[in-house]
């Protein structure tokens, strides 16, 4: 973001800032398409009144202005009564007199003596390209360098971009930082994860009440990490990148990952209650529940195959990552579930035994 600053320093010191940002941008892999909101598009024309001249004809800087503008633009000078209506009444010059603005140097200022002066005779006359749009945030002008990248979502780009900037020495009064858009990615970023947390610490409860344990929900839990270790994996494959959408994708598989767990568990605890033994309930269970987990899943993942993969292009492509997101995280958590969760589930239950041990111990002495 750049201060005003009047005059041709600002314009010299605003192109160095933006030439040192281009080369940062475009030595980025993967970088194209590096554009600034100052490049040249709109014809102009600077006129600089030589008031020495100006003024033995006994014009000023400001009556040159107002007649170059009234010539070429169409400002009422006055209004008049026709049949009840008041009309605005436009002084300009002829259509053929005014077709470019190379021409300025040839129209002719009234001096004070009444006659007629060249433009050409007073002031200096240079037609350029002038930017094609001027951009003020608070009062305060700004320029936007803007690029396209196919291989980098806005999150890695902008950790990229921060990185790289941070060294970046502007000119004295001259400052940069990431855009607007980039801002509101990461407020929603920061939402989006502590809505994950939220989830996540609700699913613990509901299932701590469930199993009446404390440490049995971990079991369950501990395949959402090994889920998004999926969802990383297909994310790499599909080089998907991580938006706002996808987040959407993780908060909801933080919910279905659990459900395979959940109908493992509950049928091992109740093979246990009839009488089995630890290890034997993890083996019957594992088997009586290999099916209906299977199935459940390879529904789900099948029903969303289309969002994820079905469109390339349009509104349909917008919840791409959501399906992506799920079914990698389901998939991983599937194949997993019939390994680790049995796992955990011993491991906890042996620290359970544990500590009602040592609780029994100290209760005791």
């Amino acid at each position: 973001m750049f201060p005003v600053t009047p005059g041709l320093k600002f314009e010299m010191s605003q192109r160095r800032g933006l030439d040192r940002i281009k080369d940062i941008l475009e030595g980025i892999p993967g970088v194209e398409d590096v554009a600034t909101d100052t490049e040249e598009g709109v014809e102009e024309a600077r006129i600089k009144v030589q008031r020495d001249l100006a003024y033995r004809y006994g014009l000023s800087p400001l009556v040159v202005a107002r007649t170059v503008a009234s010539a070429y633009s169409s400002r009422p000078v006055t209004r008049i009564d026709a049949e009840g209506k008041e009309v605005d009444v436009v002084v300009q010059y002829r259509e053929s007199d005014r077709a470019g603005l190379g021409r300025l140097n040839d129209m002719y200022l009234l001096g004070s003596k009444g006659e007629p002066i060249p433009l050409g005779a007073v002031a200096k006359v240079e037609i350029t390209k002038g930017p094609s749009a001027i951009t003020r945030e608070n009062r305060r002008r700004i320029v936007k360098v803007t690029a396209n990248t196919d291989r980098k979502g806005m999150a890695v780009m902008g950790k990229i971009l921060e990185k790289r900037l941070s060294t970046l020495k502007l000119p004295q009064g001259y400052n940069w930082r990431l855009g607007e858009e980039y801002r509101l990615f990461r407020e929603s970023e920061q939402q989006s994860w502590f809505a994950i947390a939220v989830a996540v610490l609700l699913i613990y409860m509901l299932m701590a009440s469930l199993f009446e344990s404390l440490l049995h929900p971990f079991t369950i839990m501990s395949s959402i990490p090994f889920a998004f270790i999926g969802v990383a994996i297909v994310f790499r494959l599909t080089n998907t990148t991580l938006n706002n959408i996808s987040m959407l994708g993780l908060m909801i598989l933080s919910g279905i990952v659990v459900n395979n767990g959940i109908v493992l568990l509950h049928h091992v605890n109740n093979l246990r209650a009839e009488g089995l033994s630890r290890r034997d309930a993890l083996i019957t269970g594992g088997k009586d529940r290999l099916r209906p987990i299977l199935m459940a899943a390879l529904t789900t993942i099948l029903g969303l195959v289309p969002i994820a993969f079905g469109q390339s292009e349009g509104r349909g492509a917008i919840w791409a990552p959501m399906g992506k997101a799920v079914i990698g995280g389901l998939t991983a958590s599937t194949f997993l579930t019939l390994v680790l969760i049995p796992m955990f589930y011993s491991l906890f239950d042996d620290v359970s035994r544990w500590l009602k041990g040592v609780w029994r111990f100290a209760v005791g002495g």
